[in-house]
């Protein structure tokens, strides 16, 4: 599904482009209807805009695109001809509201700070690691040892299950899953660095470990992320 609101200053939202876009509008039509109404609009906070850049090819005026709250998207959605396409798109939008509130509330509370604060604090000591074994690999002759970080942090997200940049929107308990195996992967690296194995079979090593551990978790594709 596109994204279809964002976080933003502890908020949500969307803009008028997106609204465009998705209700096969002309973005001038929808930035009518605002302009038109103001006042309505403003009534649930500043109406905030941007300016974007033309995608014309003989380059063009910037475009002025406005950022909308919920309330403001909700009031917005009222003066659209309700067809198949914008009920569709109604529906779409409020479910992507309702799931980033709840990812601001998840991401807010002191378990998720917590444990994200964890996972980065074990995330910094695995790159230190990462970086020895770049040196080592390098010793033992590997001509792409700097492809290294983003090695072992692809096997990481594809063991729990999520891409790359998701992890500031993971559950609690994914944040705890990759922990628990970045932890192991730093303790392995080392312990086998510092017993003489080929850098290729240290990771082979951390594999093998850590999906291991992951036949003993539950992790439910519908958990991985808040939002």
């Amino acid at each position: 599904m596109k994204e279809l609101v964002r976080i933003k200053e502890n908020d949500v939202f969307t803009n008028s482009l997106i609204i465009a876009e998705n209700a096969l509008l002309q973005h001038h039509s929808v930035t009518r209807i605002l302009r038109n109404h103001i006042k309505d609009f403003e009534f649930f906070g500043s109406l905030r805009f941007m300016d974007l850049k033309s995608k014309n090819s003989n380059g063009g005026r910037p475009i002025k695109v406005y950022e909308l709250n919920e309330q403001q998207a909700t009031l917005l959605l009222t003066y659209l001809d309700n067809t198949v396409t914008v009920r569709l798109f109604k529906r779409n939008l409020v479910d992507q509201f309702f799931k980033m509130r709840f990812l601001l509330l998840e991401r807010q509370s002191s378990e998720w700070l917590q444990t994200r604060k964890h996972g980065k604090m074990l995330r910094r000591q695995e790159t230190d690691v990462i970086s020895e074994l770049i040196i080592y690999a390098k010793k033992q002759g590997s001509k792409n040892a700097d492809m290294l970080y983003m090695n072992y942090s692809k096997l990481v997200n594809s063991l729990v299950g999520i891409k790359a940049g998701q992890r500031e929107l993971a559950t609690e308990k994914v944040l705890s899953v990759i922990a628990l195996i970045e932890d192991l992967i730093l303790n392995t690296v080392q312990e086998e660095m510092s017993a003489g194995v080929y850098y290729k079979e240290i990771y082979q090593h951390c594999k093998a470990k850590a999906a291991s551990i992951m036949q003993y978790v539950y992790l439910p594709v519908e958990r991985l992320l808040i939002a």
